[in-house]
């Protein structure tokens, strides 16, 4: 059962939320208000579809980007919700929840799956649902007007029986399938005995390569046992040799150790002789380096002197340029300075005139009081004068008493004129002296005003001079900043000339050092060497006697190693040395010969057995498909069995047996819904309708537009309840081909049939009287607005 429904930017709906009932649901609208969106909603949330003809994009409301369809609807006692996204630029999204303890939970995700998933639920696929529960607009009696031969096949589709036909054509797709597989198996299957053959062929080559590889194994046992004393032999003979050979290595070395060490010994010599030379020189020369060591302090000194007096001048420089500068700021100041003493006066003036400024502005308030009060006061006295003359007028004009209106006497009239006119007299007097109070007022008042102009004028010279004041008084603390540095500049410019005249040094005295310098440069420098060259002359001593002590070592180890190289050499046989390694060598080529032949045959094994497990996999994947090939010729003949069976048995059962079951409920239904007395009334199994009324047969051909679509809608009733398990009926516009008498029909037909949900969409206001939750729908600027008129029972 549907039980409610919520739609936003679908077709012309923005938002609508609709909540149905069980039993009957009427929307009631007008063409084109948005009735069959409806219907086309609950269809597109089901199964992802619509009977429209506009693509997917066009269920978007115009100017939108997306639409979503929520739909809650519930199977035996369980609740689900399907929530569907359509989009302008990419593929709808869909999801399916099941209430479970009043939350709910996500069952499926992705359009197709929900669809699936829904079908399986509902126990109808989307093609029978629109078929046989979603009567579109103008369908209904579309089956009835078709061929014979094409109605047969909608008749089939509608009572569930198109699906054996599928079934059949799937059962021959099937078969080609198993065929196509036989023939492959056939393929694979081929071949077996060739396979054994060369299976037996590569196990005798394996048997025989096995066996000459043991043999082969065993010669090289044989080998190695023999190689080992010989090698034994050779190794004792190849650590002779190499004994040998590391002391004559070693005789060589020391000799070329005894050489090199005799040729620094020879080398010291001459280092010695340097070093004596050279301390003769260091003391010939030795004088000039403290000469020149004085000269360089001194020369030091006097550069010192001459940056100072450099220094000392440039700063000299740069505080006259900083005395000039203050001097002329001093200047500047003293000129902008010199209107101070007038400035204080006018300042202390401004003051005096802005202190009265809130006396005359408490002064100009009580004034303006006064002429406020002078002003009411005129317009009572003028108010009143106003009165008095409407008096006068009034006893002028229609002789009546001014007070009571009734008409008075002449006499009476002369008083009440005398009267008035005195109070006028009075009023006119009193108005000219508030006049020339007000004046006298308003007078003082702009002397007021005048004053106060003045005073703010005042106000605002005080602020102005009062800044300028404020800035001339800084630069008066500036100048006296000014002249303090002008002070400190002089004394510091004295200090600097004395400091100056006391510095006596001048560049004549730094080129005559420099000159006494350059004249014993090159003594000093003969005494420098030699003085380097006379501090190795110890160090060149200590290595020449541990040198010495190195050629006696090196001597009494050349003597030691004669005497083992003569041990040695009784010890090593030459002959004997060269005959086990001739043989050693013979047995190696023996040996090596007969790992080779091993690997061949290992190699040459593992091939075989290789090709041998490669064709045992052959012989297994063919004795398979030996065996397939006898099952797949089974399957074709029980499918080509099974689809006799459906074709020539079990589809025409199923279609007699569908077609009794909508026969009899049409017959019914046709009956209730009918105008006229209907004796009898059936349908074949080519969808063709046979009705009997008064006794004659009436074709359908024959029958009005009325009963055509009453028969067609009879259909509809009676497939719905006989062959799907959800009592669920939409009907869009059922009337819509008939006239007032079948409408009745049918509004008492369904005021009185129980089904278990029945929608029905319609355009005709007198199903409003039917017991029933009924909905308005309207358009308003563009947007389909749903209205509940009377709420239904919800089970």
């Amino acid at each position: 059962m549907i039980e409610s429904l919520h739609v936003e930017g679908f077709k012309s709906h923005e938002n609508s939320d609709i909540s149905f009932c069980t039993g009957l649901n009427v929307f009631l609208g007008e063409v084109g208000a948005g009735k069959t969106s409806i219907l086309e909603a609950v269809s597109f949330a089901l199964f992802g579809k619509y009977s429209g003809g506009l693509a997917q994009t066009g269920l978007i409301r115009r100017g939108g980007k997306e639409a979503e369809i929520r739909l809650v609807f519930s199977v035996n006692s369980d609740k689900y919700k399907v929530e569907r996204r359509i989009y302008s630029k990419k593929a709808q999204k869909a999801k399916l929840f099941i209430l479970n303890k009043e939350e709910w939970k996500s069952l499926v995700d992705g359009a197709n799956s929900v669809t699936k998933s829904i079908e399986d639920l509902l126990g109808v696929d989307s093609s029978t649902f629109l078929a046989a529960i979603y009567a579109s607009q103008g369908a209904i009696k579309e089956m009835l007007q078709t061929q014979p031969g094409k109605r047969r096949e909608q008749f089939d589709k509608l009572l569930g029986i198109d699906v054996y036909e599928r079934l059949w054509d799937t059962m021959g797709e099937s078969k080609t399938l198993v065929l196509k597989e036989l023939t492959e198996m056939q393929d694979t299957a081929s071949g077996f005995e060739v396979l054994e053959e060369q299976k037996k062929t590569l196990s005798l080559r394996i048997k025989s390569d096995s066996e000459e590889k043991s043999l082969l194994e065993a010669y090289l046992k044989e080998i190695r046992e023999r190689l080992k004393p010989e090698e034994e032999d050779l190794k004792t003979l190849e650590s002779a040799k190499d004994k040998a050979e590391s002391i004559n290595e070693r005789l060589i070395e020391n000799e070329s150790k005894i050489k090199k060490t005799n040729e620094t010994i020879e080398s010291f010599k001459e280092k010695l002789n340097n070093a004596l030379e050279a301390e003769r020189i260091f003391l010939e020369n030795s004088k000039y380096i403290k000469q020149d060591e004085a000269l360089e302090k001194e020369k030091i000194r006097i550069e010192k002197s001459l940056q100072k007096k450099d220094g000392i001048r440039r700063l000299i420089e740069r505080e006259n340029d900083s005395l000039k500068e203050y001097i002329e700021s001093k200047k500047e100041l003293d000129e902008k300075l010199a209107i101070l003493p007038d400035l204080r006066l006018k300042i202390r003036e401004f003051e005096v005139e802005k202190l009265t400024l809130s006396n005359l502005k408490e002064k100009q308030r009580k004034i303006e009081e006064a002429l406020n009060t002078t002003k009411e006061k005129s317009i009572r006295v003028s108010q009143k004068i106003e009165i008095e003359e409407k008096k006068v007028n009034r006893i002028n004009e229609l002789d009546e008493c001014p007070t009571c209106l009734q008409e008075v006497p002449d006499e009476y009239k002369i008083k009440i004129r005398q009267a008035s006119n005195q109070i006028l007299e009075a009023l006119k007097k009193q108005l000219i002296e508030v006049n020339n109070t007000k004046l006298k007022i308003q007078q003082e008042m702009d002397s007021i005003e005048e004053h106060i102009e003045s005073a703010n004028q005042a106000e605002s010279n005080f602020k102005e001079f009062s800044i300028q004041m404020n800035t001339l008084e800084e630069n008066a603390k500036n100048l006296k900043k000014i002249n303090i540095r002008i002070e400190e500049v002089k004394n510091k410019l004295e200090e600097f000339i004395q400091e100056l005249n006391d510095l006596k040094e001048n560049p004549d005295d730094l080129s005559k050092i420099e000159s006494d310098i350059l004249e014993i440069s090159e003594k000093v420098n003969l005494a420098k060497e030699a003085e380097k060259k006379v501090a190795a002359k110890r160090d060149l001593e200590s290595l020449f006697d541990q040198e010495q002590e190195t050629l006696k070592i090196f001597k009494m180890k050349d003597v030691e190693l004669e005497t083992e190289k003569q041990e040695i050499d009784r010890q090593f046989d030459p002959v004997k040395y060269e005959s086990v390694k001739v043989k050693i060598d013979s047995l190696r080529h023996s040996e090596s010969t007969s790992i080779e032949g091993i690997r061949r045959l290992e190699i040459s094994l593992e091939d075989n057995r290789k090709k041998l497990g490669e064709i045992d996999k052959n012989l297994i994947e063919k004795r398979k498909a030996n065996k397939n090939v006898a099952r797949l010729k089974t399957e074709s003949k029980m499918i080509d069995l099974l689809r006799s069976g459906l074709r020539d048995i079990v589809q025409p059962a199923v279609r007699k047996n569908n077609v009794l079951k909508v026969s009899e409920a049409f017959h019914g239904f046709y009956q209730e819904l009918s105008n006229d007395n209907i004796d009898f009334a059936a349908i074949d199994e080519d969808g063709n309708i046979e009705v009997i009324k008064d006794g004659e047969p009436s074709p359908v051909y024959s029958l009005s537009g009325g009963e055509t679509t009453c028969a067609a809608l009879a259909l509809r009733l009676a497939i719905c309840s006989s062959l799907t398990k959800n009592q669920l009926l939409l009907l869009d516009e059922p009337t819509i081909h008939l006239d007032e008498i079948y409408r009745a029909k049918l509004r008492d037909f369904l005021a009185t049939h129980n089904f278990d949900q029945l929608i029905v969409v319609t355009h005709d206001n007198t199903f409003n009287s039917l017991p029933a939750q009924i909905f308005s729908v309207q358009k308003r600027r563009g947007e389909s607005i749903v209205t509940p008129l009377r709420i239904g029972e919800n089970d």
